[in-house]
């Protein structure tokens, strides 16, 4: 194939069943840290939002570069912070205060470090240095746990639209087979980040599992779907049943995230973006099937567009219920999915949706990006340390940490 067209479809609009599927990947990881003994792979939800978050945001900068030939940043990262900063915000302090007055003193210091790197997004390298055991107590009595794979995506989002612009440029000059070099590369990538992880599977575990290199694969191998639409197109028009492909994947990630499925967690993060890429295409290349009349419900891709906020909810909630009740897994894991979801819907109401769509902010985007960038560092550096240094209660809970599921989303 001597000439490669630019990597865009008529469908890179918006796509219910993709925020179908993040409700799916959400509540996967709830269940699991819920403590429930048949979802004890239910953390590869987080695989399923890498790859996804890999795929989406790589259309996103893919039509900036084909219509107006170059990458929007200021756009860009000023969206970003607007999707993710304010409701961030907010549970982060909120964590603050109440694990302040639940905690012992000790374990309220101990999380001192974990909160502003949850603030600075680099928890998860926090998290590489502080734990000693691969899923060990210490990182999962931490109220932040959950805030290690927002930081591996915030990493992303800041490299990969520099490394993708700098891609096709240096593409260029290769004329009608750009597209064809900076896939290639790409690829290059995915195996590059999938050997590292490999490579550190026995010797460092835990490294493997949190490093941003690490985990590379498999935002790369989302950025490797979106640079690929010819593929998506060909599934569609030859392979016969692909609709029902969707819903046998589906079934597989589920299946991945259970305890039928005995493997390491890193070869269950591998398995599960092999089926999440697997789906995805599925779904794209087909207007009906699963995706269509299981994933675009409305009540499902509700609960896929709150889903960052369940997600941001439901391990404090979690925390906060293991340290003050004894509850069974099963009633965590209800309650859990209630009150998370409950949270996460009034915060996407009165505050993540009116932010990601005012006009005011939109026009004022290196304002944002300014605001974004001094809230995260002076939350971290100054508010953090003034609401953890407050006295805890003198009933303050004992050092145990909360029975549930480690390892976190």
């Amino acid at each position: 194939m001597s000439v490669e067209h630019p990597p865009v479809t008529a469908g890179d609009g918006y796509r219910p069943f993709l925020d179908g599927l993040r409700a799916v990947a959400v509540y996967l990881v709830v269940l699991f840290h819920a403590g429930l003994g048949g979802f004890v792979g239910g953390f590869v939800g987080v695989d399923v939002f890498f790859v996804l978050s890999g795929f989406l945001v790589t259309q996103v900068l893919l039509r900036d570069l084909v219509a107006g030939g170059g990458v929007g940043f200021r756009r860009f990262y000023a969206r970003r912070v607007r999707r993710l900063l304010p409701a961030a915000f907010v549970v982060l302090v909120v964590s603050g205060l109440v694990y302040a007055a639940l905690a012992s003193p000790v374990e309220v210091l101990d999380a001192r470090g974990a909160f502003r790197a949850a603030f600075l997004y680099v928890a998860n390298w926090h998290f590489v240095a502080q734990s000693a055991d691969y899923f060990g107590a210490d990182v999962a009595s931490s109220p932040v746990l959950h805030f290690w794979s927002l930081a591996v995506e915030e990493q992303f989002y800041v490299v990969w639209p520099l490394l993708l612009a700098a891609l096709v440029a240096v593409g260029g000059r290769f004329g009608d087979r750009r597209w064809v070099v900076v896939r290639w590369v790409v690829v290059a990538g995915v195996v590059g980040s999938l050997v590292w992880a490999w490579s550190l599977r026995g010797s460092d575990p835990n490294r493997a599992y949190y490093g941003t290199d690490a985990r590379a694969y498999q935002l790369l191998v989302g950025a490797v779907l979106a640079l690929s639409p010819g593929w998506l197109g060909w599934v569609g028009r030859f392979v016969r049943g692909v609709r029902w492909v969707g819903l046998v994947g589906l079934v597989g990630l589920v299946v991945v995230g259970s305890s039928w499925v005995r493997v390491d967690a890193i070869e269950r993060g591998m398995l599960a973006a092999v089926v999440t890429v697997v789906v995805i295409g599925a779904l794209e290349a087909s207007s009906g099937g699963v995706g269509r009349w299981v994933l675009s419900r409305p009540a499902v891709v509700y609960l896929g567009k709150i889903s960052y906020g369940t997600y941001l909810w439901h391990w404090p909630v979690i925390v906060v219920m293991a340290r003050s009740f004894e509850l069974s897994a099963v009633s965590t894991a209800a309650m859990a999915v209630l009150v998370a979801t409950g949270l996460a819907s009034l915060s996407f109401q009165v505050l993540e949706h009116p932010v990601r769509v005012s006009g005011w902010l939109d026009r004022h985007r290196f304002g944002v990006i300014a605001a974004g960038l001094t809230v995260s560092v002076v939350s971290g550096l100054v508010l953090i340390p003034v609401i953890v240094d407050r006295p805890a209660t003198s009933g303050a809970l004992t050092a145990s940490g909360p029975h549930v599921g480690t390892g976190g989303f």
